[in-house]
């Protein structure tokens, strides 16, 4: 049975939670409550609780406080936010401090259910690394950590005197660990399962760089600089796993030294991207995200910063969607697993934020692997004005129309009459409100001959009738 703390400085809070569920049915038991952050962070301490929930705002010690502090404590102890709307950013911070998620007020069982099976999943991966090694060692913080870390090395000789207590770390990603030769003496600690941290003597820097294989089972490997056992290891591993990643935005597998990224402020991004879909002003939405593609094409950005701009740009769409929940992500292994690149996310985004506002998709040839299929929609971005149906295109380019319309929906997940639609509505709404043409000459220009079907069309796509479009715009 795993213990649950639950923190927040109501009361009715705390009581409207404990009563939400049958906490025994999912495999938890309520031990502990506090009204206080730092009441908690003692409790935690003495108790070392499996998950906390916790509030954001709180008296002498807020939720994000509590969080950072609570994980130097006990790392296996996992943390979920219970926040209000308007806290939202806040819960979405925390999730960088190491938060498995959120809950909003008021609690919604199956909500509660789906993160509690999230946690379940955690708490038990991480049971069976307990087992295979003491990972806390690594928190250098602590000096009987510290020491007992120092003798490990030694009695694996990765440490003696000529290197003092120097040493790299390295962070492999992927499905199994990575082999050395054997004059590269190392020790290893599992954090996940497709996570390995190495801790290697400094003097083996450039044999690692020569000889190391990265298989076909790992994405990709980060290094560290030198450092010394007395710094926090814990930075030093976080700063190599965000160069193991750098093969999401590269493209390429391999081996990456940890550097430092432009801190770009993607709060700030955010926001314009904000005014610019209340305007929906897609120009300037584009615009911004191709300027972030270009960033991390230029190594600009790096995992840590990918993972907090796909976040919040979900909590844009949040907010104008709440079935855009689940596409929240909570860790890097996450987000990897969805997208082969950054630069794929990107397109994504691109999509989808096209797709929400109803504007023209934005499919770009070039980005389209199929030669035959990027020739296919070159053709319908340019012509779609004019009377085309997939016969004439399957006719144009000597291809069956079934296997055409396989075709876009492989490649863009759309099929042909949904694009071609969504390419005509896109100007007809452009049309409505930046021109004084009659309907009827909106519909002919953008490849209706029929008044009234184009209407019907209209209206199934925005929701709307021309006519009241054009009034509202």
């Amino acid at each position: 049975m795993y213990r649950i703390l639950i923190v927040d400085d109501e009361r009715l809070v705390i009581k409207s939670l404990k009563a939400s569920i049958d906490w025994k049915e999912y495999g938890f038991s309520v031990i502990g409550e506090s009204t206080s952050g730092k009441d908690a962070l003692e409790f935690i301490n003495k108790h070392k609780p499996d998950l906390v929930f916790t509030d954001i705002r709180m008296p002498e010690m807020n939720g994000l406080e509590l969080i950072k502090k609570g994980k130097r404590i006990s790392v296996r102890t996992q943390f979920v936010v219970v926040s209000g709307y308007a806290e939202f950013a806040y819960a979405q911070k925390a999730m960088l401090y190491g938060a498995m998620g959120y809950c909003l007020k008021p609690f919604d069982d199956d909500e509660i259910i789906n993160i509690l099976k999230k946690v379940t999943s955690k708490l038990e991966k991480l049971r069976i690394t307990t087992n295979t090694n003491d990972y806390a060692l690594l928190d250098t913080t602590s000096e009987d950590n510290r020491e007992k870390l120092i003798k490990l090395l030694k009695d694996n000789k990765v440490l003696d005197s000529t290197n003092d207590d120097k040493v790299i770390i390295l962070v492999s990603i992927g499905k199994k660990e990575l082999q050395f030769s054997t004059n590269v003496n190392h020790i290893d600690f599992r954090l996940g399962t497709n996570k390995y941290v190495y801790i290697i003597s400094s003097d083996k820097n450039q044999i690692i760089c020569d000889t190391l294989d990265v298989s076909e089972d790992i994405e990709s490997v980060g290094m560290s600089s030198m450092i010394s056992i007395d710094n926090n290891m814990n930075v030093y591993i976080e700063n190599a796993t965000m160069a193991a990643y750098q093969f999401f935005i590269t493209g390429k597998k391999g081996l990456y030294n940890a550097q430092n990224v432009i801190n770009e402020d993607i709060d700030n991004l955010v926001r314009k991207l904000e005014n610019s879909v209340g305007k929906k002003d897609i120009n300037t939405i584009n615009k911004i995200l191709d300027n972030i593609s270009i960033l991390i094409k230029k190594g600009d950005y790096n995992i840590k910063l990918i993972f907090r701009m796909y976040n919040a740009i979900m909590s844009l769409f949040y907010r104008i969607d709440g079935d855009y929940y689940e596409k929240y992500v909570y860790n890097y292994e996450q987000l990897t697993g969805i997208f082969t690149s950054a630069d794929d996310m990107v397109i994504y985004l691109k999509e989808l934020i096209n797709c929400q506002l109803k504007l023209k998709p934005i499919y770009k040839p070039e980005k389209i692997k199929n030669k035959t299929f990027r020739d296919v929609l070159q053709y319908v971005n340019k012509n779609y004005c004019n009377d085309i149906s997939i016969q004439s295109v399957s006719k144009k380019f000597v291809i069956n129309p079934s296997y055409l319309s396989q075709m876009f929906r492989k490649e863009i997940k759309k099929t042909f009459t949904q694009y071609l639609t969504s390419l005509r509505m896109s100007d007809a709404c452009e049309l409505l409100k930046e021109t004084e043409y009659t309907i009827n000459e909106i519909a002919d220009k953008i490849g209706y001959n029929d008044y009234f079907y184009f209407a019907k069309i209209f209206k199934k796509f925005t929701g709307k009738t021309p006519g009241n479009y054009r009034e509202e715009n």
